[in-house]
């Protein structure tokens, strides 16, 4: 049967939205978004890490991938032993090396699936003519299993795993913390530099844009100089007169700039200025001047930004607000949750507990999570970044999932009660309902 191969047809296999079919703009950006898509799986299931690979690889003849029957042979019957839970999936070669590990909400369904129709590609059926031996691992929650696979790759860097490879770079929006007039920066790490980072985004292009709209709308300085120096001889500029800018390096506005870098950061970390509002205006005075590919444009950034700020229910943006913990509903039957304790974006306790567990040991660990007094070692690793990666597309795609206790500007007495009120209202109606997706992509 023969499969049509064009734009429409791609991006209804992937789920990409065309807007503005048969335009020359629309079409564009939806074969942007498959080609990145066909990347991913390029890499992914060939081993495809460069230009010269990719472009040798384009002309192979196309072929089915028979499943090994006899492979199959050797572990049909642990294969029935396979639990419905979610969890972590082993395969091994004959010398006993894991070669690949996966996660999966249900892994009876998952690991089974590897052996039911054709391979999707030649690695897969390389995969599976190696595996000698499957074994598992369940976990309490599908976070918990994301979780647990992305320290597992790493740390045993399978050969069928393309994950350990390649680290994907994250962009940060920073506030500089030593200089007198600071200015917004965009950075791919976090450092232990006392710095506020907000984040993360998905691409350079969406944090500058965002620090385009700051600029536009706050009155932090233009210039790039790093070392600033007020002098009443340096003249004002055009952003001045625009009331764009204080103009610190005219006249010494500490408390004038400290107030504007807070409206900032409450921009920052929720969107709440009207920006929205301001962007829907400006796409419709381009929809009726006919402009309509600048218009979409607009409908774009209108999109980002609305994932964005409905995450910030949730969870903020700034890394160094990011204190939370949070509750999810794991086994009805047996009346436990799993809880994972955040600190400045890094996940530094996890754990199951009874519904009914004793609550000083609980908050005990509060304290010393949260209440120590101890300062918090704030160097990320690629590891942490990617494990915040993992938290918070998790926390955007089950906005309506799971308990949060918020950290920041409470006294302790006051988490504890909130802890203690979530505990007790848990509900495990949608433990057994939630959808698994794949969160190795950060949805910013």
């Amino acid at each position: 049967q023969n499969k049509k191969a064009n734009v429409g047809a791609l991006a209804s296999h992937f789920n990409i939205l065309i807007n503005d079919r048969h335009r020359a703009y629309g079409d564009a950006i939806a074969t942007a978004r498959i080609l990145n898509e066909l990347l991913q799986i390029a890499e992914q299931e060939h081993n495809i890490t460069s230009i010269e690979e990719l472009l040798k690889f384009q002309n192979l003849a196309t072929k089915q991938f028979k499943i090994p029957a006899k492979n199959y042979k050797l572990f049909e019957n642990s294969l029935k032993d396979l639990p419905g839970e979610p969890g972590v999936y082993y395969f091994y070669d004959k010398k006993g090396n894991i070669i690949y590990v996966g996660k999966a909400k249900s892994l009876k369904e998952r690991v089974n699936s590897y052996f039911t129709g054709i391979a999707s590609s030649t690695k897969i059926s390389n995969m599976l003519k190696s595996i000698y031996k499957i074994t598992w691992e369940c976990t309490d929650t599908e976070l918990s299993a994301l979780l647990h696979e992305s320290r597992e790759i790493k740390k045993i860097k399978p050969k069928f795993n393309s994950m350990s490879k390649i680290y994907r770079s994250f962009s940060f929006i920073k506030i500089p913390k030593n200089a007198s007039y600071p200015i917004l920066e965009i950075t791919h790490s976090i450092e232990a530099d006392g710095a506020e980072y907000f984040g993360p985004f998905n691409s350079d292009y969406f944090a500058q844009d965002i620090i385009t709209l700051i600029d536009k709308r706050f009155q932090l300085r233009k210039c790039a100089k790093e070392d600033l120096h007020t002098s009443p001889k340096n003249k004002q500029c055009i952003y001045f007169h625009l009331d764009m800018c204080l103009s610190p390096c005219s006249v010494e506005v500490p408390e004038k700039y400290s107030n504007e870098l807070d409206r900032v950061r409450s921009f920052l970390c929720s969107f709440n200025d009207g920006i929205i509002e301001l962007y829907e205006k400006r796409m419709y005075e381009f929809s009726d001047k006919l402009e309509f590919e600048k218009a979409e444009s607009i409908k774009n950034q209108i999109f980002q930004l609305k994932k964005l700020f409905n995450r910030q229910q949730k969870v903020p943006t700034s890394i160094n607000q990011n204190n939370f913990i949070l509750v999810i509903p794991s086994s009805q039957r047996f009346k436990t949750v799993e809880i994972f304790f955040i600190r400045y974006g890094k996940l530094i306790h996890q754990e199951t507990i009874g519904k009914k567990a004793p609550l000083q040991q609980l908050f005990s660990k509060i304290h010393a999570c949260y209440f120590n007094g101890i300062l918090f070692d704030s160097n990320y690793q690629k590891e942490d970044i990617d494990e915040l990666k993992i938290i918070l597309s998790w926390t955007y795609r089950q906005q309506n999932y799971g308990s949060f206790v918020y950290i920041c500007d409470k006294l302790e007495e006051q988490i504890q009660n909130e802890f203690s009120e979530v505990l007790k209202n848990i509900s495990y109606e949608q433990a057994e309902q939630i959808v698994f997706e794949d969160m190795n992509l950060l949805i910013s």
